[in-house]
């Protein structure tokens, strides 16, 4: 570091109760102010147990005095620390913006329902609300979450024992991924075929049986056009996991 630099930065910076320390020697310099406003600007609450003043813990769960740490981590640390923060404020106003969605179309549906003394029973699948002009769309639809027991196993066993182009096929369908799941797709291509046997038989009504629905999810789609006539564009919101 040079003597000017040296003097620039030499001395400990004490903002909203943090020590910035000097540059350590290797770091490229860099313009301290900006280093300071990244580090310490908005320091956000977090989920972090409470630490002693001065001290922050590190990956292993060590404490480590904020004198001894680089300030580019420190300006990390913070970086990170807010945006995650904001990120999830930002999750939780769109839970509470989903929530609101809901009530509405609910509210709404029951009212066009009764134009029919029809009780509304609160499905939403596959239901469309236009604006007037027809430039302003809403969209909800409702996808089974879908899963395989024990039954696949025998579906497996089968379809090993079958002709060789099964075979082929089999090892495409059952090809688990990194977190050892079936493709659900690859597996109900399956029942595409129609392979005669009755061993090939037994393996689709094994697939057909070991089908679960594990719950649903339901979405939310907002669309727009500019202009009358022209293509709908989606507005991108994704509610399916909040």
């Amino acid at each position: 570091m040079t003597q000017e630099n040296a003097a620039r930065f030499g001395d400990y910076r004490k903002e909203r109760g943090i020590l910035i320390p000097a540059l350590a020697a290797g770091i490229p310099d860099a313009p301290r102010d900006e280093l300071d406003r990244v580090a310490t600007e908005g320091a956000p609450a977090t989920d972090a147990p409470a630490h002693p003043h001065g001290y922050l813990e590190n990956a292993r769960g060590d404490l480590v005095r904020e004198e001894n740490i680089k300030p580019m981590d420190l300006a990390r640390d913070r970086l990170v620390r807010n945006l995650v923060e904001e990120a999830i404020a930002e999750q939780e106003r769109l839970r509470a913006f989903k929530r609101r969605i809901y009530d509405q179309v609910d509210d709404f549906l029951e009212m066009a329902m009764a134009e029919y003394n029809v009780k509304y029973g609160g499905e939403r699948n596959n239901v469309t609300l236009r604006s007037y002009d027809g430039r302003w769309k809403i969209t909800f639809t409702v996808a089974d979450q879908i899963g395989f027991n024990e039954g696949i196993v025998a579906a497996q066993q089968l379809i090993q024992e079958y002709i060789e182009e099964a075979k082929t096929l089999m090892r495409h369908a059952f090809r688990t991924n990194r977190d050892g799941n079936l493709s659900k797709g690859r597996v109900l291509s399956l029942l595409q075929y129609d392979f005669k046997g009755e061993k090939w038989r037994n393996a689709m009504a094994s697939i057909k049986g070991s089908i679960e629905t594990r719950g649903s999810k339901e979405y939310v789609r907002f669309y727009r056009r500019e202009k009358a006539m022209q293509g709908e564009r989606q507005i991108s919101l994704d509610f399916s996991g909040v």
